[in-house]
């Protein structure tokens, strides 16, 4: 298929991948993916914004731009989750894509099979998750080979994702150096400068600090002291998530290929960048600044380079007879074995559906209608979907713990959301009740 069939063929399975997450579920994006929409909302609506004292994403210019994009068209969320799942789509592509270069038939059906069957991908594609589309992006660098312009291009474009592609860009500026021509040199050499230079500038301009990308995280890390991950625990909090990320017979297969892989052909590009990636892996972890449960989606990008080195190991044979045989039977077998956690993946996406749907349906009118002053504090990752629901300005939400703190004092704040298990203060008066929420606002003014 010609790379503009590709093209179309992932955008219309996304298409409809969107339309039935939507018609099934609903509205499933995460905190980071409604960070960026206010984001945009607040950048068409008003030029240059900043980001609010309590919004920690880390703002990827990439997915800032599909946000403003989809702002303008009058369709931020539906075009932030389409363009989520086009990433999930094109890492099957894109693993088919590297395993056909890799390996004899049937390797390539069956990494795009493979990757299909990450529950990852779907948890990951579902909610805007950017190390989707990254995954996605550096995967077809290495299937398109190191040296080459469409590698360096697809790499300049992952920078705009993760600081992860910039490492990689160096790799295959210097690797691919020798064979490159004129042009695939100097489209390495924009690689490795353009990506960091574009979100350093974006830095500047949106929030006056070149470095707030990388001095959000320590913020957030010393603000609410999430259960980092510490470097020794890496390898246990790694095979802990096998199964929510790939599956164990992928994952094995990918090692005995990978253990291959090293001996055969150790510069090729399908090697280098999953061993690069697990250094990089090291370093953040080893710097503070991944918790326990975001080990699992920094994980994908591995995740689609286990499949490929799954299908590339089964199609490995030389006897036809016993490669198709293996091939029919782990064609079977990974879907089995991918199913409970694809099942978890799909309930994960249900569950957040939901509470998004409570909270800009029932909450926001409610809360809307009492037209409360002050701040209204709520759970921490969910103040951009009620901001963006409620249009109502970020720096107006607070986390719900923050009460009490200057300058968010207690005479401060209008109104108060908690889980539905949760209770509401005496100064709060309770208003709306659903499955997952209760809301309500101050019962009478502030005398302080």
């Amino acid at each position: 298929m010609s790379r503009l069939g590709q093209f179309v063929l992932v955008a219309a399975a996304a298409l409809l991948a969107t339309v039935l997450v939507r018609a099934l579920a609903g509205e499933a994006l995460g905190s980071d993916a409604y960070s960026h929409l206010v984001w945009a909302r607040d950048a068409v609506r008003h030029g240059v914004t900043s980001h609010a004292p309590f919004d920690y994403t880390v703002p990827k210019p990439l997915q800032q731009g599909v946000a403003a994009l989809g702002t303008e068209l009058g369709a931020p969320t539906f075009l932030f989750e389409w363009s989520s799942l086009a990433g999930a789509f094109a890492c099957a592509v894109a693993a088919a894509a590297l395993a056909r270069r890799l390996g004899r038939y049937p390797a390539a059906p069956l990494a795009g099979l493979f990757a299909l069957c990450l529950p990852v991908l779907w948890r990951g594609g579902t909610l805007g998750d950017s190390n989707v589309p990254y995954a996605a992006l550096v995967v077809g660098a290495a299937a398109a080979g190191m040296g080459t312009p469409a590698c360096a291009g697809m790499l300049a474009v992952a920078g705009t994702l993760r600081p992860e592609a910039w490492g990689l860009a160096v790799i295959n500026a210097v690797l691919g150096w020798r064979k490159a021509t004129l042009v695939a040199r100097a489209a390495s050499i924009a690689s490795v400068v353009f990506p960091p230079a574009l979100w350093l500038t974006l830095d500047q301009v949106f929030t006056g600090d070149w470095w707030w990308s990388s001095n959000i995280v320590d913020a957030y890390n010393d603000r609410f002291h999430p259960p980092l991950l510490h470097l020794s625990h890496l390898p246990g909090a790694v095979i802990d998530r096998v199964g929510d990320v790939s599956t164990w017979p992928v994952a094995l297969l990918a090692v005995a290929s990978l253990v291959v892989g090293l001996k055969q052909r150790p510069y090729d590009a399908g090697v280098v960048f999953p061993l690069a990636l697990v250094v990089a892996l090291g370093i953040v972890v080893a710097r503070g600044q991944i918790s326990a449960d975001d080990v699992g989606r920094m994980l994908t990008a591995l995740a689609v380079f286990a499949a490929v080195g799954a299908a590339v190991a089964l199609a490995a044979h030389n006897a036809g007879m016993l490669r198709g045989s293996l091939a029919v039977v782990a064609v079977a077998a990974v879907p089995l074995a991918a199913a409970p956690w694809l099942n978890g993946a799909v309930r994960d996406v249900r569950d957040q559906s939901r509470q998004a749907r409570a909270l800009a349906d029932v909450v926001a009118p409610a809360l809307e209608r009492e037209a409360p002053e002050g701040y209204v504090a709520l759970p921490r990752q969910w103040q951009g979907q009620l901001a963006l629901s409620w249009d109502r300005p970020r720096d107006t939400f607070i986390p719900a713990r923050a009460i009490g703190e200057e300058p968010y004092v207690k005479c401060r704040v209008g109104a108060l959301i908690v889980p539905s298990n949760g209770k509401l203060p005496r100064w709060i008066r309770e208003i709306v009740v659903t499955r997952d929420w209760r809301a309500g606002v101050r019962a009478r003014p502030c005398t302080k």
